[in-house]
């Protein structure tokens, strides 16, 4: 078995390290991570600038770019084989809801998806004690899941581990989406030249308690396992359009 690690937070960060070494005891793994943090950029992929690609040691890549282009060129360029798992994480808090639509480690998996490669984000919620090699544990629970049940089509796993618990003796949950809630603070400043430059703030305020959602179920202190899908396509809304509708006028 071989593995794809990476993470939106940068190589040498504990999480991605603690699932290094759990990960590497039991499959061949490449790891192949931004050169630094990247978080909240999403599914962002590098057609601007261009990417430079160090190797640090065997299968053991830094990559002055973003969680998808170390996935996009791991599996295309880098390596001389497909993995048969992707893995991003362990992201230093939780990737649900809404985050999930900012969030590169979940977008690493994303694209690992798209490649035709089983992928799943795994993060821990953010606490004072965060217990990386638990939930590098807890990830080896996941790789024999999809070992042994597969993962459907354009179907990807969001995983995420409350903070100060054990994720091995903790009730697991599958869950949807939920909705988090944002405070719209903007901070407005002035640099030394006089030009005004500003900070999205992004403050949590809570979430939105959407039963069985991932964000209640991790309020809970229960494990998230979300199955998402590759397609944004509103179907139903699709059935209902009306068609008729004369765009020429």
């Amino acid at each position: 078995m071989f593995i794809l690690l990476t993470n939106d937070d940068g190589y040498f960060t504990p999480g991605l390290k603690a699932l290094t070494r759990a990960v590497e005891k039991v499959a061949d793994i490449a790891v192949i991570a931004p050169e630094s943090e990247k978080s909240a950029i999403s599914h962002s992929i590098s057609l601007h600038d261009p990417i430079r690609i160090k190797e640090i040691a065997a299968n053991r890549y830094l990559v002055k770019g973003t969680p998808t282009d170390c996935v996009y060129l791991g599996i295309n360029y880098i390596l001389n084989k497909k993995p048969d798992l992707v893995i991003a994480g362990i992201n230093p808090g939780a990737n649900m809801g809404d985050d999930i639509t900012y969030s590169g480690t979940v977008c690493a998996a994303m694209e690992g998806c798209l490649l035709g490669v089983p992928s799943f984000a795994i993060s821990l919620a953010k606490s004072s004690k965060m217990d990386f090699d638990s939930t590098a544990q807890f990830a080896l629970k996941v790789i024999n899941y999809i070992l042994k049940s597969g993962l459907p089509k354009n179907t990807f796993l969001n995983i995420n581990v409350p903070a100060e618990v054990d994720p091995l003796e903790t009730k697991v949950v599958y869950t949807s989406m939920g909705r988090r809630k944002y405070g719209g603070e903007i901070i407005r400043r002035v640099d030394p030249r006089g030009n005004q430059y500003y900070w999205i703030g992004g403050d949590e305020n809570g979430y939105i308690p959407i039963k069985e959602s991932d964000c209640l179920m991790l309020h809970n202190k229960f494990v998230s396992i979300t199955p998402l899908k590759i397609g944004l396509t509103d179907y139903k809304f699709l059935e209902e359009m009306d068609k008729s509708f004369d765009w020429k006028k």
